[in-house]
């Protein structure tokens, strides 16, 4: 009995941490065909710093070459590699999204330093928002406004009961008053742009 042989295209998809993993993994797979990056970053390191100023200021600074000592005791080469220098080597076609007011991932990390880089490229495609945060960008614009309609609703019912709001009370209301349907409509138009981004790149 005779054995078939077949291609297979080798295609990625990731969001923050993801995006930012399946950009670095570029580095040592050559043979990805596409890519799809939402809402990443260039470098591990970029990820700490947002939240790290937040947490500690302008003083995250002094703190940020101690991690980066740390990830390279940790994982070696592996610490240094960016995405940015992937996608450089990579042939793979890369399709880039984020959105302009994400606050965990700021564009000038990401999406502004690839769009820079490779907006002539054409196995890149960008597609840039304004209001869709890091976590919904390929959610609905209907779900957008349900979200900052539900958000609105629970700060007026913590007003009400005059408690400040937490984490613990917003996950209490949430599993009350939530609709998972609104709050989680995908952007069909978005992921169909995607679907035909990755049939460009079938074997």
């Amino acid at each position: 009995m005779g054995i078939c042989n077949r291609l297979i295209s080798l295609f990625l998809f990731g969001q923050s941490w993801g995006s930012y993993a399946v950009g670095a993994v570029l580095n040592v797979h050559p043979e990805v065909k596409a890519a799809v990056m939402v809402s990443g970053f260039n470098r591990s390191i970029d990820m700490m710093r947002q939240p790290g100023r937040k947490i500690a200021g302008p003083a995250v600074s002094l703190i940020l070459p101690c991690l980066g000592l740390y990830d390279y005791v940790k994982f070696g080469k592996f610490a240094g590699y960016t995405a940015l220098g992937a996608l450089k080597k990579s042939k793979a076609g890369i399709f880039i999204t984020q959105s302009r007011d994400d606050q965990v991932v700021p564009v000038r990390y990401s999406f502004v330093l690839f769009h820079e880089e490779f907006q002539s490229n054409p196995r890149f495609r960008f597609r840039e928002y304004q209001d869709r945060g890091h976590a919904y960008v390929y959610y609905s614009q209907e779900s957008v406004r349900y979200r900052k309609q539900f958000d609105q609703e629970y700060r007026e019912h913590m007003r009400q009961l005059r408690q400040k709001p937490s984490n613990e009370s917003y996950n209490a209301y949430s599993a009350k008053h939530f609709d998972k349907s609104k709050g989680f409509e995908l952007d069909v138009p978005l992921m169909n742009q995607m679907a035909d981004f990755y049939r460009q790149y079938k074997s």
